[in-house]
């Protein structure tokens, strides 16, 4: 109904994290130095239709006024601010040696990612690079674990044996309920072959 408000609530990490008005409207306000808190509202073409882009467009010619995506603030945000943060960077000896350990966190998500380092990275040299997304923390278990074509011991092996190289771990947010249930099938499997 005319004249109702909805409050709306933007995710965290705006439009890099949902594409929606509510998010872009709050990141404008951020990037204006404000407080990311907005008011959005339709335009009404005069049959009452919401209008779009292109009626947009016109709307914003006649009366001159900017006019902006939510893809343009998406390419804005990722190209400008700093998304990702290392908080931590520690040796850390493994079976295939020496690995330097960093720990990044995801400022739009707050999820920790690792990267495992060996040597010296030269961007005159290629560099072996794998980046893995654990499905499981299992995964460190399972050394060959049949959702992936290479596992990390394996990805850890070749770049120790090259001498240099990075294993990226991207966290995917495991729940216990879905690690009960991957060392319960784990552990079957492992009997099964017996």
């Amino acid at each position: 109904q005319p004249g109702h408000i909805f409050p709306l609530r933007a995710q965290n990490g705006g439009v890099l994290v949902r594409a929606g008005h509510t998010e872009a409207g709050c990141d404008l306000a951020q990037l204006a130095g404000l407080t990311p808190a907005a008011v959005i509202c339709e335009i009404l073409k005069d049959d009452g239709e919401m209008a779009r882009l292109p009626d947009l467009l016109e709307y914003a010619k006649l009366h001159g006024l900017k006019i902006g995506t939510i893809a343009d603030l998406i390419e804005h945000r990722s190209q400008h601010e700093k998304l990702v943060e290392r908080v931590a960077r520690r040796t850390l000896p493994t079976a295939y040696g020496e690995f330097e350990l960093a720990t990044y966190v995801d400022k739009t998500t707050g999820r920790t990612h690792l990267a495992l380092i060996k040597g010296e990275i030269n961007q005159e040299v290629e560099t072996l690079v794998r980046v893995h997304e654990p499905l499981s923390v299992m995964d460190f278990i399972e050394q060959n674990a049949p959702e992936h074509s290479t596992s990390v011991h394996e990805a850890m092996q070749k770049i120790a044996q090259a001498q240099a190289g990075v294993l990226v771990l991207l966290h995917r947010g495991e729940t216990s309920q879905d690690l009960l249930a991957r060392a319960t099938l784990v552990a079957g499997d492992k009997q099964h072959a017996q």
